[in-house]
């Protein structure tokens, strides 16, 4: 018996001569993706709707000397976006009023006024089960113009280094979009992190788990993580079912 084991033994039967039980405790994704970023030694990643900068602050505390570009559309997130990361004074972080989608244009992004977050590029679908609470009413809710880009008309493939990049996508159904405009440069990340729809949210969204699992397979990448959060506890109960789910892919080919 290791001495580890041993240990652990000791812990258990004091454990149980105090009436308490000794299981181990549940990985979470946060201690998931923490663990397969650091294992690749992660130093570049980009952020694909950055609202006022949950994700980067998150991924900081994982890869504290990693360089992260964080783009976000809405003037509104973006607005608080900019004052975090004035705060931050983080030299590794550049940030951008720019949306990340498969053309080059400009194009009508649509505001919740519930919650910056649900805003998205393509039209709420009013005939969602969530659309009373994501519009609160208003079926006609407040249009931005905002700067599409693609991934490869900003990045060239020397930009990127091909070993533990990040490409995260969190942007309200344009998820597909966005890969899709990496073109040639999505062999150029190791690992994608994407949110995927369960719900139909959206009008004309292709980001549906199996399309960006079907997507993402044929571009040579395979999910290592597929992971529900409860992040809204209420609409989960008041819908009975998951709203989303967070995937981790990581690049097996190309």
């Amino acid at each position: 018996m290791s001495l580890r084991s041993a240990a652990l033994a000791l812990v258990q039967v004091s454990a149980r001569h105090f009436g308490f039980a000794v299981r181990p405790i549940q990985e979470n994704f946060e201690h998931q993706r923490a663990r397969i970023y650091q294992s690749a030694d992660s130093r570049f990643a980009i952020d694909a709707g950055a609202n006022p900068g949950q994700w980067f602050r998150s991924t900081r505390k994982i890869l504290p000397n990693a360089c992260i570009h964080s783009y976000e559309p809405d003037v509104r997130a973006f607005d608080k976006l900019t004052l975090v990361h004035a705060e931050s004074t983080d030299a590794n972080w550049y940030v951008c009023n720019t949306a990340l989608g498969n053309a080059d244009e400009a194009q009508e992004l649509y505001e919740s006024p519930v919650h910056s977050g649900m805003s998205s590029l393509l039209p709420f679908n009013p005939d969602s089960d969530l659309a009373d609470h994501l519009l609160s009413g208003h079926y006609a809710p407040p249009i931005q113009t905002v700067k599409v880009s693609r991934l490869d008309s900003i990045y060239s493939p020397s930009d990127i280094p091909q070993q533990g990049s990040i490409l995260k996508a969190d942007v309200q159904g344009f998820e597909l979009e966005v890969l899709e405009g990496a073109g040639a440069l999505l062999s150029r990340f190791e690992f994608l992190e994407v949110e995927t729809g369960l719900r139909d949210v959206y009008s004309k969204s292709r980001s549906g788990l199996s399309q960006v699992l079907n997507f993402c397979e044929k571009a040579g990448f395979a999910p290592v993580v597929i992971h529900t959060p409860r992040w809204n506890p209420s609409l989960e109960h008041t819908f009975g079912a998951a709203l989303d789910c967070d995937l981790i892919l990581r690049r097996v080919q190309g």
